[in-house]
């Protein structure tokens, strides 16, 4: 009995993921970043942070309910970093700020993806929109994937 129990106390438990969505604040920040609280009855809620303390909990230098074991998921998904400064690529043609240089997007529209390129995008987890909120493995495997030419060619002509 005692077992059932623990078992049945383990099922309640909250999951924590990082994530991330494409949503424009009005202040130049195209991305924001989060920690998701997936609830045992299936509601979420996001924690919204700035993006120095998403990169330090990702690496496991900052404690996070995302991340317990301290574990380093740029190291552990092969992920630079730096590639975060592409993501509002996939939402935007142009970049939509004032902006000296690398200012083209990868958009289909001006300010979203075309449909084929959201559909193309579920396998990420977007599911209605480009500005869903992406996380857990599948946030990390989009930045890895945004690492290769080849698939920024790929996605830019859907």
């Amino acid at each position: 009995m005692f077992s059932m129990l623990t078992f049945a106390q383990e099922k309640r438990v909250s999951k924590y993921y990082f994530g991330y969505n494409l949503v424009d604040n009005g202040s130049g920040e195209l991305v924001h970043f989060g920690i998701i609280r997936i609830s045992p009855d299936g509601s979420t809620k996001v924690t919204y942070m700035d993006k120095i303390n998403f990169f330090l909990q990702a690496a496991g230098e900052q404690e996070s309910v995302a991340n317990p074991d301290k574990i380093n998921y740029w190291k552990t998904h092969k992920v630079n970093a730096k590639i975060v400064r592409e993501l509002w690529k996939l939402k935007y043609a142009e970049y939509p700020y004032d902006r000296p240089n690398d200012n083209k997007g990868w958009a289909g529209l001006t300010y979203s993806a075309s449909p084929s390129q959201l559909r193309f995008l579920r396998k990420y987890g977007f599911k209605r929109s480009i500005t869903d909120f992406i996380y857990g493995e599948k946030c990390f495997k989009l930045l890895y994937d945004l690492q290769n030419p080849q698939w920024q060619n790929n996605y830019s002509n859907l």
